[in-house]
C-alpha cells in the first residue's frame, strides 16, 4: 500500500480530519487484508469489529466492540513499520478472542495490562508468518524461555502468576513506595522480578492502549456482556479452523491452538451457570398462569355476555433436577476447608439455578482409587449443614475414576433405581478415565494451577477448570 500521493495531498492541502480519517481507515483495512490472506482462521475476528476514531490514544486500542486507532500516529507508523500495524491488529484481536478486556478481575491493573500483552506478542512470535514476523529482541528471548520452562500454558493468567504472584499487605508501606503502585483491593501486588525489569517488560510488551478495556453502568455492562459472548464464539470456531488446518501448517499455529483449547480466559462461565448443565426435562404438575384454555375462552364469549371463561392449563414442561453426583475424589492436595467451600459452592449452585425441587437431591460421595469412601444425600440447606457438622475427610488417592462409576451403575441405578441427572466429578485431572459412554451427562471439574486445559476426559463429557481466583476464594 503506498501512502504517499494520499498523504501528501492532504498536508499540502491543509488535510481535513474526514479525509485523514479515511487514511486511517485504509491503512487498518490493509492489514486486516494480509492478515486475512496468511491466516483464514482469523476472518471471524477480524470482521467482528468496526473502525473508530480515537485521537485520545496513543496509537491502537479496543474494547471489545471497536477498534480504536490514532490516524496520525498509525500513518506515522505504517511509514515506518508497516508490519507493526499488521501485529498491533493482532494484538488487538488476540486480546478479544482471550477475553481480555473482561477477565481482569480484582487483579492489579498495571500487572494485567502488561501480562495480557506478553500473552498476545508470545502469540505473535510464535505464529512464524511473513506478514508478522519480526527479529525477537533479546530480551523478549530470555522471558518466552522462562515461560517454556515454567508453565504448560502461557495465557494472561498464568504469565500474571509468574511474574506477580507475590502479595504484601497494605501495611507493608517500604516495599510499596519501592515499586511505585498503588493498591487494588487492599493490597499492593509484588513482582517476583526487581521494579527495573517491570518497567523493561513494560517498555517492551505495552504497544497499545487499554483505556477502553473496563466500562462503567448498566448499560455498558450489558453491552459488554453481549460482546464477551461473542468472542467466547468466535473463539469456539477458530479453534474448530485450527483444529483442521493444523494438519498441514508444520505447528505454525501450535501455541495458539493451545490456548484455545484451554478456553482462553476462564472467566467465560459462571461455575453456577456451569451447573445448569444438569438439569433434566420432566413434566412436573402445576397451575401454569400463561397459558388457558382457548375453548372455553370463547365459549364465554358467545354465551355469557363477552365474559370469558378462564381456565389455566395443569401441565406445564419445566426443567428439574432429580440426583445430581458430586463426587470428590480423595487427594492430599484438597484441604478439608477446600472440600467444605467446594460443597457449599455446588449445592449453592444447584438451590439458585431454579431447577431444585422439594424432591431433588443432590449425593455427595467421596471416592479414592479402588473404592467409594462414602456417599451421602442432602436436599436441603439444613440438611447439608447437619452433613458439614459431622464432614469426614479420607486419606488417599482417586487417580481411577472407573470404581466410582462401577459404583454408580450398580448401587445407584441397578439396585436403588435412581434416575441419575447429572454427574459432577471434581479431580486433578491426572489418572484412568472411564471411557464407556453414561446414559447420564458427565462433568469433570478440575483446578490446574498450571492453566493446563483438564484431563484428557473422554468424549462424551465436559469440563469446568477453576481459575486462580475462583479456587483461592473456596
Amino acid at each position: 500500500m503506498d501512502l504517499g500521493n494520499a498523504e501528501g495531498s492532504l498536508y499540502t492541502a491543509g488535510g481535513s480530519s474526514n479525509a485523514l480519517n479515511d487514511l486511517g481507515i485504509k491503512i487498518l483495512m490493509n492489514a486486516r487484508n494480509e492478515l486475512f490472506v496468511s491466516m483464514r482462521f482469523l476472518s471471524g475476528a477480524l470482521m467482528n469489529m468496526d473502525f473508530k476514531n480515537g485521537q485520545t490514544i496513543r496509537l491502537m486500542g479496543t474494547d471489545g466492540r471497536y477498534l480504536y486507532y490514532n490516524t496520525m500516529n498509525l500513518t506515522r507508523k505504517f511509514r515506518e513499520e508497516p508490519i507493526a500495524i499488521n501485529r498491533l491488529y493482532l494484538h488487538e484481536m488476540l486480546h478479544c478472542v482471550f477475553g481480555h478486556p473482561y477477565g481482569r478481575g480484582k487483579r492489579s491493573k498495571e500487572f494485567w495490562t502488561l501480562a495480557c500483552n506478553i500473552t498476545c506478542e508470545y502469540i505473535i512470535d510464535n505464529l512464524d508468518e511473513d506478514c508478522v514476523r519480526q527479529p525477537i529482541s533479546k530480551k523478549r528471548e530470555e522471558l518466552y524461555a522462562e515461560i517454556k520452562a515454567r508453565i504448560k500454558m502461557p495465557s494472561a493468567e498464568n504469565i500474571y502468576r509468574l511474574l506477580f504472584a507475590n502479595e504484601v499487605k497494605e501495611a507493608d508501606s517500604d516495599m510499596r513506595d519501592m515499586l511505585g503502585l498503588g493498591y487494588t483491593g487492599g493490597k499492593a501486588v509484588v513482582s517476583q522480578v526487581p521494579q527495573q525489569n517491570y518497567m523493561t517488560y513494560a517498555r517492551e510488551f505495552n504497544i497499545d492502549d487499554h483505556a477502553y478495556f473496563e466500562g462503567a453502568g448498566d448499560d455498558v455492562m450489558k453491552e459488554r456482556e453481549i460482546d464477551r459472548e461473542k468472542w467466547m464464539h468466535i473463539r469456539e470456531l477458530m479453534q474448530t479452523d485450527l483444529e483442521t488446518l493444523s494438519k498441514n501448517d508444520n505447528g505454525k499455529t501450535g501455541v495458539l491452538e493451545k490456548l484455545l483449547s484451554a478456553g482462553g480466559s476462564r472467566e467465560k462461565v459462571a461455575y453456577d451457570n456451569f451447573i445448569a448443565n444438569f438439569t433434566n426435562f420432566r413434566e412436573t404438575m402445576h397451575v401454569d398462569p400463561d397459558s388457558f384454555d382457548t375453548a372455553l375462552y370463547s365459549l364465554g364469549l358467545r354465551a355469557h355476555n363477552n365474559m370469558p371463561i378462564m381456565e389455566p392449563l395443569e401441565y406445564n414442561d419445566e426443567r428439574v433436577i432429580r440426583n445430581v453426583l458430586f463426587v470428590l475424589d480423595v487427594s492430599e492436595n484438597m484441604t478439608r476447608a477446600k472440600q467444605e467451600s467446594l460443597i457449599k459452592l455446588t449445592f449453592g449452585a444447584l438451590k439458585g439455578s431454579n431447577y431444585f425441587t422439594k424432591n431433588s437431591r443432590m449425593h455427595i460421595i467421596q471416592a479414592g482409587e479402588k473404592e467409594v469412601f462414602s456417599d451421602s444425600i442432602v436436599k436441603n440447606q439444613e440438611e447439608l449443614n447437619e452433613y458439614l457438622k459431622n464432614f469426614k475427610t479420607y486419606a488417599g488417592s482417586g487417580k481411577d475414576t472407573r470404581p466410582t462409576f462401577e459404583y454408580i451403575q450398580n448401587e445407584l441405578i441397578k439396585r436403588k433405581r435412581e434416575h441419575v441427572s447429572g454427574l459432577i466429578y471434581f479431580t486433578d485431572g491426572v489418572g484412568i478415565y472411564s471411557t464407556k459412554v453414561q446414559k447420564y451427562k458427565v462433568a469433570y471439574v478440575f483446578y490446574d494451577e498450571n492453566g493446563g486445559s483438564g484431563g484428557n476426559i473422554p468424549a462424551y463429557a465436559i469440563k469446568y477448570i477453576f481459575d486462580e481466583d475462583q479456587y483461592e476464594r473456596l
